[in-house]
């Protein structure tokens, strides 16, 4: 992971259509802010593979993977105007959690039998965040 070059903003931005699924563009301005922090790798992956949508009210986010919902064989992210109600860093913290599902490729909340599998993949989203924002500082002081 030595020598990371990140994508910037514009660079995502673009890869992302500026995410025409959600109509806040203040939700893509985070949504981008938030993809520029990982590595491009990542970043690519969710571009291609990723729908972002902006709900209007619900939890702060919720994965939904493609098995869930057909459509372009892509995954979803949904993210609610809830996580306004937290500073930029938390805000950040939840979209790249969500995407940490979609990298872990974890079952959609729907799909799970009990309670200890979705908490156990809840943890592992969040510790895969923060190694993420780990190196991201690491290489952005």
């Amino acid at each position: 992971m030595d020598g990371v070059n990140f994508y910037s903003k514009d660079e995502i931005w673009y890869d992302l259509n500026s995410a025409p699924e959600v109509d806040d563009h203040k939700m893509q301005v985070l949504i981008v802010k938030a993809l520029s922090t990982l590595d491009p790798n990542i970043v690519d992956k969710v571009c291609a593979k990723v729908i972002f949508v902006s709900l209007n009210e619900a939890s702060w986010g919720i994965y939904i993977n493609h098995n869930s919902v057909r459509y372009k064989n892509k995954d979803f992210i949904l993210l609610s105007p809830k996580i306004y109600e937290f500073d930029e860093s938390e805000q950040i913290r939840i979209v790249l959690h969500e995407v940490a599902h979609f990298i872990l490729r974890h079952k959609t909340l729907l799909d799970y039998e009990d309670n200890s599998q979705y908490d156990r993949n809840e943890e592992e989203a969040d510790k895969l965040v923060i190694q993420w924002q780990g190196i991201y500082h690491k290489h952005n002081p």
